[in-house]
């Protein structure tokens, strides 16, 4: 099983979407042993986990997980529930809420009133979705399979109080706290020859930091909102003055490709979390298919039973109106596996729609490969979304020579058009935020010709100042890890 070996890597980091879902999908099917969920010690969870049944042990001998590896995965699972729903739009998270209740998933009283307060307190529209129906149910569940009774709401102890639980990230502006995140680059699980990264990622965030008064959100979200956008492949080509370039392309006969058409409809969540080809190519290269159908982020829980699923030849994943399908072969990346083991992120709405996908699936699912299949799809989305951000970090040093590049049509266009206009082309498969796609390219001397809008109003020599620190200690972290892979 040596093409999971990084497995590990990922579950103990706990912030990311993979590990997430790999250790959502050990929490249902260890579901015998959820009491342990709430032990610190690490000594009588070895003993539980040992202890498991044969047809456990069977799911846990296929994805080739041993017994540290599982203790990493509650461990990652065991905040999973405050940090999606912090980073989750209101109903995302309500209907997250719900969906935990019906489905038992436990974790820490701490952990859960973290989350269902964060979310009580700053959704407005609480009082239209039966804030106390909800509330009940939600507490109800919880508490009871913790043996507990509800606690009545005027305990000054009570779990409903208005203590903030020490959320000092929700005093952060949502762009500050994506990008800190983004540059969170402490791994040093990653064979503990990048240690280097800690203090590059403390640096990156503390030149953000700095800069704040200078990267105004209000204004780069106004300069960034008049940004072209292409929903489909037909209409992109329309708007862009390159069309001559790429009327031959399609997104059919792209091999190594897929082309994702999913709304934006929330800021990217920058994830920390290690990606490996083996990683990618996790328990089975053959194809399987599954179709289920993305719900709405208004509509109501009861309608989640209705997900269908369906096993055919080929994978057709369908999100509302858009769908995606998958190949073998999806990503080409031998030339930046350095940067591919660093810089990962995935869209907030992906990640729900896969918990909607597990949720829906574990609970009654058998077939253990199935899961592992699913969990092999995932990670491979999430490389596939990456490709033209990690593309970007290969081929800095070559801007001059994009002619002779062998990169996609549409990163090109991205530069072309940044250049010649000022604006950035939105895709329908960028998870990256049009803020960290200006800012690298800014760090990267690939300015307008034309004035734009955030440079007009920005003091252009400070920022350009911070963007080149920026880019001084990317460039420190690529030279590190060509040495560690040496």
């Amino acid at each position: 099983m040596n093409s999971i070996k990084k497995l590990n890597q990922i579950a103990v980091l706990g912030n990311s979407c993979t590990a997430w879902l790999s250790a959502y999908t050990l929490a249902y099917k260890f579901k015998g042993i959820f009491e342990v969920l709430l032990i610190t010690d690490e000594e009588p969870l070895q003993d539980s986990i040992l202890s498991l049944s044969p047809k456990t042990r069977k799911f846990n001998e296929l994805i080739g997980l041993d017994t540290t590896d599982l203790i990493n995965a509650y461990k990652a699972s065991y905040h999973f529930a405050y940090e999606f729903c912090h980073n989750a739009s209101d109903s995302t998270a309500n209907k997250f809420l719900l969906g935990y209740g019906q489905y038992g998933i436990q974790f820490d009283n701490a952990s859960f009133f973290q989350a269902f307060n964060y979310i009580k307190h700053q959704d407005k529209h609480f009082s239209r979705l039966k804030s106390t129906k909800l509330e009940n149910y939600c507490i109800t569940n919880h508490l009871a399979r913790h043996g507990q009774d509800i606690l009545p709401s005027n305990n000054p102890n009570s779990p409903l109080s208005t203590h903030d639980y020490g959320l000092q990230v929700s005093e952060l502006s949502l762009r500050n706290y994506i990008i800190s995140k983004a540059c969170k680059l402490g791994l040093t699980q990653y064979n503990n020859k990048v240690s280097s990264l800690d203090k590059a990622g403390c640096e990156i965030k503390s030149i953000l930091l700095d800069s704040n008064k200078l990267l105004k959100p209000d204004l780069v979200i106004d300069c960034l909102t008049q940004n072209e956008e292409a929903s489909d492949f037909e209409a992109w080509k329309e708007l862009t003055p390159y069309n001559h370039k790429i009327n031959d392309l399609n997104p059919a006969q792209s091999q190594g490709q897929s082309q994702v058409q999913t709304k934006v409809q929330s800021p990217c969540l920058i994830a920390q979390v290690v990606v490996n080809p083996d990683t990618i190519r996790l328990i089975s290269n053959s194809q399987s298919t599954q179709q289920i159908t993305k719900h709405s982020a208004d509509q109501s829980l009861e309608n989640l039973d209705n997900i269908t699923k369906q096993n055919q030849e080929s994978l057709i994943y369908k999100p509302g109106l858009y769908k995606y399908a998958w190949q073998s072969n999806v990503v080409k990346l031998n030339n930046c596996q350095p940067l591919l083991d660093n810089f990962v992120c995935s869209k907030i709405d992906l990640i729900q729609l896969n918990l909607n996908r597990l949720i829906d699936m574990l609970p009654s699912h058998t077939d253990f490969e199935s899961i592992a299949k699913e969990y092999n799809r995932i990670s491979i989305e999430e490389a596939n979304h990456l490709r033209d951000f990690h593309l970007l970090l290969i081929h800095s040093k070559q801007i001059d020579n994009l002619a002779n590049q062998n990169l996609p049509h549409s990163f090109l266009h991205k530069i072309k058009l940044f250049l010649e206009q000022g604006k950035y082309p939105k895709y329908d498969t960028d998870c990256v935020g049009y803020e960290i796609w200006q800012a690298y390219l800014l760090s990267l001397g690939i300015w307008p010709k034309y004035p734009d809008s955030l440079s007009l109003n920005l003091n252009s020599e400070k920022l350009l100042t911070a963007l080149n620190q920026i880019y001084t200690v990317f460039s420190k972290i690529n030279t590190d890890l060509s040495l560690a892979n040496n």
